[in-house]
């Protein structure tokens, strides 16, 4: 059954962790044709639902934390930009200043890389829900286009989240940029 040779497919590749679990159980020993239709009407897309929450989630709270961090380094920065001003040890006090901007460059170009990583993953899943939504245009099989109208919405769902992250690597792309300035023009 052609069908059965997709779901192994999904179970194996899909980009979706809690969509590959969901074709693991409809595949597992035992299960019969009704866990397969189950599957496409129902697993298919409650795992692409969890998965798309879990990246929302995920992403959201990691960079609630680089803000954090960088709120911090900035503070480290500005500060050691003002001891410089009233420093006797000019050189030393400088470097320090320096080296802080650094570290917001550091943190910032990290972040930066985080996001196209991010952003690549979010076009996996886009491009994968993409194909998932021509396919199941294409196939006669009843089970494939019950899943058709939920692709569009996840693919549109996914290319959002792709743009969203590639927003948020230029913001931190910004960032590196202006903390590299700033380091520069400590540095005299």
């Amino acid at each position: 059954m052609r069908t059965r040779e997709s779901m192994r497919t999904i179970a194996e590749r899909d980009p979706g962790e809690q969509v590959r679990v969901a074709a693991q159980w409809a595949l597992r020993p035992g299960a019969t044709d009704a866990d397969i239709e189950e599957f496409f009407g129902y697993g298919w897309v409650s795992g692409a639902a969890l998965d798309l929450e879990s990246y929302r989630m995920r992403v959201a709270d990691a960079e609630v934390e680089r803000h954090r961090a960088l709120t911090r380094l900035i503070a480290v920065a500005a500060e050691a930009e003002e001891t410089l001003k009233n420093s006797a040890d000019a050189a030393k006090a400088r470097a320090e200043a320096e080296r802080a901007w650094q570290d917001v460059a550091k943190h910032a170009e990290a972040a930066s890389k985080t996001w196209l990583a991010e952003q690549e993953s979010a076009a996996a899943q886009a491009g994968n829900w993409r194909d998932i939504a021509r396919l199941s245009g294409e196939d006669a099989d009843q089970l494939w286009k019950s899943i058709g109208e939920s692709a569009g919405a996840n693919r549109d769902s996914w290319s959002a989240e792709q743009a969203e992250a590639a927003r948020t690597a230029d913001f931190w792309k910004r960032m590196v940029e202006q903390a590299r300035d700033n380091a520069a023009r400590v540095h005299g």
